[in-house]
């Protein structure tokens, strides 16, 4: 199969992995990958102005490419409404001779097209450390979820034993007050009344039974995520929240919560105002590369130049490389040769760019941060592995 014959492959930043960015990365061409990126819209005016910026991102790879035919699948996304109808913040499309994939960013990106021997993945890159990863316990007195959010994509996920509220976790249970007796002052003649009470007051009771609809919905999802690393967000009035956090044996539960009733809210809102206590999952991984390298335990190198010989030859262990940069340039595999140019040229690639994806492509942890943000103030920051 061929460019010429090949449908759009659609898939959103939230089903974007490492594994992707590999395969793109070690894709290669004697001339011709094709690389184009733009802001896009969810709605509104603009949304009709998306497909019209995509026609001319289309016709201006169509300049570089000897083979017209390796657009032809990217170019009918040009008349395809469906596909327009589906916003999001940005738009990726990677074309090869085999296969055209179209990708969904939640973010926007700069407006451009490359028509290399690499594909660019730099946005990608930057995107998949930015994805968010976090479960929800949302939970009343009227209803339990626990919502799973991945980037953009929000969920309700079945868990096993979960009751779905607190009549349905105690509807087994005797609530009536029972009677008890205890030894009561001793009337004439020496005899001793029995004195009968309720067991607790009505606060009591409610009390109760909180305390073990809590402990039900913990034992089950405690034991749904205990090998779980995603943080937990819980969702709720302050004091059933304040309750179950007394209770709980999960692990990751986030400090703060979504506070009120959320009981009407959507897993779509719910994620919307749970994202803001979570950081993107890569930051910690972030955080430790950025301190291995200023701590300077191991080798490491401060310009793209560098780095990008030493990812390929598989030697860096964490690199940062600008967002908002490029330096444009030609990389030849296997003999450690570089281009550099003060302009893009046919054919160029972003050096920073092949830098990333090769730190990736051998298994290291790559970050796209704006150049203001690199350790060390360099054009780049690569901690080696020898």
């Amino acid at each position: 199969m061929n460019g010429h014959d090949t449908q759009v492959r659609v898939i959103d930043q939230v089903d974007l992995d490492a594994a992707d960015i590999v395969t793109w990365s070690a894709a290669s061409s004697p001339t011709e990958l094709v690389s184009l990126y733009l802001p896009t819209h969810h709605a509104g005016r603009e949304v009709t102005q998306d497909p019209v910026l995509f026609r001319r991102l289309v016709a201006s790879a169509a300049e570089e490419v000897t083979d017209g035919g390796l657009l032809t699948a990217a170019a009918r996304l040009v008349d395809d409404r469906e596909f327009w109808s589906h916003g999001s913040a940005g738009l990726a499309v990677l074309a090869d001779a085999d296969t055209t994939t179209a990708i969904r960013l939640a973010e926007p990106t700069g407006e451009f097209s490359i028509v290399s021997d690499r594909f660019h993945l730099k946005p990608l890159v930057a995107a998949l450390a930015r994805r968010v990863e976090f479960d929800i316990l949302a939970i009343s007195r009227h209803s339990v979820r626990l919502v799973t959010v991945t980037g953009s994509r929000a969920v309700e996920t079945e868990v096993p034993d979960l009751p779905a509220s607190m009549p349905d976790a105690l509807r087994w249970d005797d609530r009536e007050a029972q009677l008890q007796s205890h030894s009561g002052n001793r009337a004439g003649g020496g005899q001793v009344t029995a004195t009968f009470h309720g067991q607790g007051s009505a606060n009591d009771t409610r009390d109760v039974d909180l305390d073990r609809y809590l402990h039900l919905v913990d034992h089950a999802i405690a034991s749904y995520r205990s090998a779980a690393t995603r943080p937990l967000v819980l969702a709720g009035v302050d004091d059933i929240v304040g309750a179950y956090r007394k209770v709980t044996r999960c692990h990751h539960v986030v400090d703060d919560h979504v506070a009120g009733s959320p009981d009407q809210l959507r897993a779509e809102e719910l994620a919307e105002r749970a994202r803001r206590f979570v950081p993107p999952s890569a930051a910690d991984a972030e955080q430790t590369a950025r301190e291995s390298f200023l701590a300077g335990a191991t080798a490491t190198v401060r310009t793209v130049e560098q780095s990008v010989i030493a990812a390929a030859a598989g030697q860096v262990a964490s690199i940062f490389v600008p967002a908002d940069v490029e330096y444009w340039g030609r990389y030849r595999p296997g003999h450690r040769l570089l281009e550099e140019h003060d302009t893009r040229g046919p054919g160029d690639h972003d050096l920073a760019d092949v830098a990333a994806a090769e730190t990736l492509r051998h298994g290291g942890l790559a970050f796209v941060v704006p150049a203001g943000d690199i350790p060390g103030g360099g054009t780049a920051a690569a901690t080696l592995r020898y």
